[in-house]
């Protein structure tokens, strides 16, 4: 399993599509840039806390996660993350971790 540090582009992507038809500003889509780690042995893409909250990503429910030391806790999932990498862009559902800091597992193996 490999690990790599990128620049990645995280986007609401109802506001992209509100762009896209006409209905919102292109300079008003919440997006940011961030430094992030994929990691290619992971299974689900994680946000910190923060920056689920600035990009206003809407709670579809929660997901019990384990961590390396077998801990298990609830975590927030969202939806509608647009994740934009190297020219390519997709959608993702992701796991908010509130106490994460601002590089994070991506897990994006797909893209």
């Amino acid at each position: 399993m490999g690990r790599v540090t990128v620049q990645v582009e995280l986007l609401n992507h109802g506001d992209s599509i509100l762009a896209e038809r006409g209905k919102l500003a292109p300079d008003q889509i919440r997006k940011t840039t961030v430094s992030g780690i994929v990691d290619t042995g992971a299974a689900q893409l994680v946000l910190p806390g923060a920056v689920a909250a600035a990009l206003g990503f809407t709670k579809i429910g929660e997901a019990s996660v384990r961590f390396a030391d077998n801990r298990r806790e609830n975590r927030t999932v969202v939806e509608d993350v647009e994740v934009r990498l190297m020219g390519r862009k997709a959608t993702f559902n992701a796991i908010v971790e509130p106490s994460a800091s601002s590089t994070y597992d991506f897990g994006i193996e797909a893209l």
